[in-house]
């Protein structure tokens, strides 16, 4: 199988989208609790960072000299510290 087939099954994507859901939440619980001056929202923070890290690592995969996933974490933390 393959992302796409998984996608188009509902059942899976129910899984995947309650799967994601968990670890937003559970990121937005860890920035909440980081004192962090410059990120505003805990929840908006995490969706931010969940899309960031998923994004770097597939960039990463695909082109090796991207900037890995904990580049891009280090580079928000800076941001939002």
């Amino acid at each position: 199988m393959n992302l796409l087939d998984d996608l188009m099954d509902n059942q899976l994507r129910g899984l995947l989208a309650e799967g994601w859901a968990k670890e937003i939440r559970y990121l937005s619980a860890l920035l909440g609790q980081a004192g962090l001056s410059g990120l505003g929202d805990p929840d908006r923070g995490a969706r931010l960072l969940f899309d960031a890290l998923n994004g770097a690592m597939l960039r990463h995969a695909t082109e090796s000299a991207a900037p890995s996933p904990a580049q891009t974490l280090d580079d928000l933390m800076e941001a939002w510290t």
